[in-house]
């Protein structure tokens, strides 16, 4: 009978120290819960506070800009057409690469490859400080891939493109040329003097190794005989 007893007061006690764990741990994680709601909500008044500053940066680029913008429109009143089109011309870039090499300024590109790539590209200054009227004023005129682009002798294997917001390129593959093949282009004079260039012909001349060792002992010749 007193083990009954005894054991029937273990049950009971146990009972007893259970519930008050699971009381103190719903306690515990309470606190926890509300230590995270107000991390929380404090993170979000910081956010609110950094949103009210950006807004007050914006409005005072916003000014500026909008100041910058008539200054400039003013500005321009004051300069010559010819100095407008100076600037004008300084926001627009050109250029002609073959695999990613700029031309030579005498417009003769050699290449030991029967397969090249010729990409033309415009190129528009990302950051404009002149009005769109007179800005475009600096731009090629016409189509810069239909009007001053004429391939004179063998055409491109493949042709592909881009036109982005400041960027239109068109690119040019060659393929499997023949040893000797000279691939021939006219560009316009008004092309030619974007680019820098002394001529408006362009040549893209495959030569095999030997073609090209004897292409430099002939320049090495000329100059001794011209220093002779």
């Amino acid at each position: 009978m007193v083990k009954k007893i005894i054991l029937m007061l273990v049950i009971f006690s146990l009972i007893i120290f259970s519930g008050c764990e699971d009381k103190n741990k719903i306690e515990d994680e309470d606190e926890i819960k509300d230590s995270k709601i107000a991390q929380l909500e404090s993170q979000i008044e910081q956010l609110n506070t950094k949103i009210t500053e950006l807004e007050g940066e914006i409005n005072e680029l916003n000014k500026q800009i909008e100041y910058k913008d008539d200054f400039v429109e003013i500005m321009t009143e004051y300069i010559s057409d010819g100095d407008l089109l100076t600037l004008a011309r300084m926001e627009w870039t050109y250029n002609i690469q073959v695999d990613e090499e700029d031309i030579n300024v005498d417009g003769i590109v050699e290449l030991d490859m029967p397969t090249f790539s010729l990409k033309v590209e415009e190129v528009q200054n990302q950051y404009k400080a002149l009005p769109t009227q007179i800005r475009n004023l600096g731009k090629i005129s016409g189509s810069l891939f239909s009007n001053h682009i004429q391939f004179l002798d063998a055409k491109p294997s493949e042709t592909s493109g881009i036109d982005e917001a400041n960027i239109s390129s068109a690119t040019y593959v060659f393929k499997d040329l023949s040893p000797g093949t000279e691939v021939s282009l006219e560009i316009s004079r008004e092309l030619q003097d974007r680019l820098g260039l002394e001529t408006n012909i362009l040549k893209i001349i495959y030569l095999v190794d030997e073609e090209i060792q004897t292409l430099e002992d002939d320049g090495e010749m000329n100059d001794q005989e011209s220093e002779e």
